[in-house]
């Protein structure tokens, strides 16, 4: 299906932003015996034990609390380091926009947005578990709210077969429980408009 809906110029609001410069550095979260880092986006890249870590209660509550800890770290930069847009720039020629085209793409908006709200409310509080099927992980809202571990694997597992599992689990769990905001075409191309309200205006004929 076309973004295209009908009304927009196609070299009037194109306005190309730099790309955004993201920093390669780790962002970790630290709770005995759980090391967890994260990108700047948030995903997670690493789970580390250190002595003792045996303790199923224990190690899986470190291991919420580390996560946790390391995504508000990348929330943090996330905010002081915005990504750059650019607003779109209109161009001198105003093609009208008839009633048609603004109903189709309020139409688009409307079904993006009921998507966007879908997903959402799915992403609410899951539940998922690690490959290996010895962790359980269950978030909320971004955040991890509970780890549950297999007592008698973990009696017997390598700290590697655990970092493994562990970073399964939350991983997985983070993709499932990170909502950006709603993006589409159609939702693009109405900001796009509602950025320069004037020339709307006299597109849709309501001013000369």
């Amino acid at each position: 299906m076309s973004d295209r809906w009908g009304f927009e110029e196609a070299d009037d609001w194109e306005s190309e932003a730099p790309a955004p410069q993201r920093t390669t550095e780790a962002l970790v979260g630290r709770h005995a015996p759980v090391t967890v880092t994260v990108t700047p986006d948030a995903e997670v890249l690493s789970v580390h034990l250190t002595d003792p870590w045996r303790a199923p209660r224990t190690l899986a509550t470190a291991a919420a609390r580390a996560t946790n800890e390391a995504v508000v770290q990348a929330l943090a930069w996330q905010a002081e380091h915005p990504s750059p847009t650019a607003a779109p720039v209109p161009g001198t020629t105003e093609t009208p926009i008839t009633p048609e085209d603004a109903l189709r793409l309020l139409a688009a908006v409307s079904a993006d947005l009921a998507e966007f709200t879908k997903r959402t409310t799915e992403a609410a509080t899951p539940t998922v578990r690690s490959a290996g099927g010895h962790v359980t992980a269950v978030g909320r809202a971004g955040q991890v709210v509970q780890v549950t571990i297999d007592p008698a694997w973990l009696n017997t597992a390598r700290a590697s077969e655990v970092e493994s599992e562990l970073l399964d689990a939350l991983r997985t769990l983070r993709r499932r429980t990170a909502v950006d905001r709603p993006e589409s075409g159609a939702i693009a191309e109405l900001t796009s408009l509602l950025h320069h309200p004037d020339a709307l205006l006299r597109r849709v004929g309501l001013t000369s």
